[in-house]
């Protein structure tokens, strides 16, 4: 009779005797721990800096960028010379091109200097302001408390003033802010790139060779379309390496010549420290790391696509600021940095935008400067250094080519110009998407069609 008078739900629970009481409860503890796993996680994070510092250098075009960075990434194809397998004819069949070979063929036109000029300082804090008052109940942004609210008839105090006075008349300031706000603050300022226009000249490059032997595939723009796994050849040597297609920019930019003596001061993963190899060009290759576990992915690499007679690389394990003679003729920096697509796509705590690690990304971009000091004091006097990122942070790229030169004339007898290296950027135009806004180096830029980088790149040569 129960049945025809009470709904389903009530019997279980009258048969169960589970308290109404219990089952609300469990209820509210069951929504107090759904609202916890709405927290941000570390790729989201990443995001909302990315909005707030990068959206205000990139404008109009950020909408791009950012849909472009969280789809997926575009490679490119490096063919391997050391092994036997028809690379070339597998990827070409494949409908995939030889980029360099095309960029061979655009005749390299007199190229103004950059037309968009950076954004200035006080345009870009004034956009980050709005951007953080708009965003004040978020967690990520600072926030006021009801006790801090301070008003416009209360009476401003001198300290100077008032140093001879009584203690009772000190007035205290109107806000502590808290370790977290702290930093906060101080990430709104490494979060800029302040333009000290700087005297420094930049001279036309002479005009690059595009290596010989350099091949990199990839498919035409708006083709999504991915290559197939390699395979080895007889001797187990991989037929090509898949990469940011925009990696093999440094590489080109170095102009190596035969038998140049070259360092790779970052050297791991190893992709382009094999792109450098790919060229058979240098005498010696000095493929550097300090990181074990980066080291043994590197090593891995080079056991796939080098064979055991290579004996033109050497692989070492020292903290890049040891690099202090001047042994080398050419030298790519290649730095750590923001690494704007792989934050985006990992949520672990070794996400450079955890929590964990704010202060080391903080202490980033002067890492970096620290780093590219280190490799022009390595290179011969009439050597040529290529610093380049994979992030679009201007204080990591136009910022610390500026750093590092201030310290170079301020601490030292070295004397560097940088390299107009738009050439460059006019032979792969239809490649890649270059941005205009640099003041040093090139930027390509992802997009939907030809979502490749992003990747800064800038050449520096030494002078004496």
């Amino acid at each position: 009779m129960l049945t025809n008078v009470f709904p389903k739900c009530l019997i279980y629970r009258q048969s169960k005797r589970i308290d109404s009481s219990v089952l609300i409860k469990r209820y509210k503890q069951k929504k107090k721990r759904s609202l916890n796993l709405s927290k941000q996680s570390t790729s989201e994070r990443a995001l909302v800096y990315f909005d707030t510092y990068y959206k205000p250098v990139y404008k109009n075009l950020w909408p791009s960028i950012r849909v472009s960075l969280l789809s997926g990434q575009k490679y490119g194809a490096l063919v391997n010379n050391f092994s036997n397998c028809d690379s070339c004819n597998i990827l070409s069949k494949l409908g995939a091109h030889d980029i360099i070979e095309k960029a061979k063929h655009v005749h390299v036109e007199e190229v103004k200097h950059q037309s968009e000029k950076p954004v200035k300082y006080e345009e870009l804090i004034s956009s980050i302001d709005q951007k953080q008052n708009l965003d004040l109940s978020d967690d990520l942004y600072l926030k006021e408390s009801d006790d801090s609210e301070s008003s416009d008839d209360e009476e401003f105090v001198n300290p100077d003033l008032a140093k001879d006075s009584d203690l009772h008349e000190f007035v205290p300031v109107e806000r502590v802010y808290t370790e977290k706000e702290s930093l906060l603050i101080e990430e709104s300022y490494k979060g800029v790139f302040i333009d000290n226009d700087i005297n420094v000249d930049v001279v036309k490059d002479e005009e690059i060779t595009l290596p010989d032997h350099l091949k990199v595939f990839t498919f035409k723009p708006g083709n999504v379309s991915d290559f197939p796994p390699p395979k080895p050849d007889p001797a187990g040597l991989l037929g090509y390496y898949m990469l940011d297609a925009a990696s093999i920019l440094p590489v080109i930019a170095l102009d190596i010549k035969p038998n140049d003596k070259v360092l790779d001061l970052c050297a791991a993963p190893g992709g382009k420290s094999l792109a450098i190899l790919q060229t058979l060009l240098p005498g010696s290759l000095t493929s550097n790391d300090i990181a074990s576990s980066r080291l043994r992915r590197l090593t891995e690499i080079l056991r796939w696509y080098c064979p055991d007679k290579e004996n033109s690389l050497t692989i070492t394990k020292h903290h890049g600021e040891e690099f202090n003679t001047p042994d080398y003729d050419k030298v790519l920096v290649d730095v750590p940095c923001n690494t704007d697509r792989h934050v985006l796509m990992e949520d672990t705590e070794n996400n450079l935008f955890s929590v964990s690690r704010d202060n080391e990304r903080l202490l980033l971009a002067d890492k970096q400067k620290q780093l590219l000091v280190a490799g022009i004091k390595s290179c011969k006097p009439g050597g040529s250094i290529v610093y380049s990122t994979c992030t679009l942070s201007p204080p990591q790229n136009d910022g610390v080519i500026q750093a590092a030169i201030e310290e170079i004339w301020n601490e030292t007898q070295i004397d560097i110009v940088i390299q107009d290296i738009s050439c460059i950027a006019h032979k792969f135009k239809d490649t890649f998407r270059f941005y205009k806004g640099c003041r040093y180096g090139q930027l390509v830029l992802p997009s939907l069609i030809a979502n490749f980088g992003p990747m800064y790149f800038s050449k520096i040569r030494r002078l004496k």
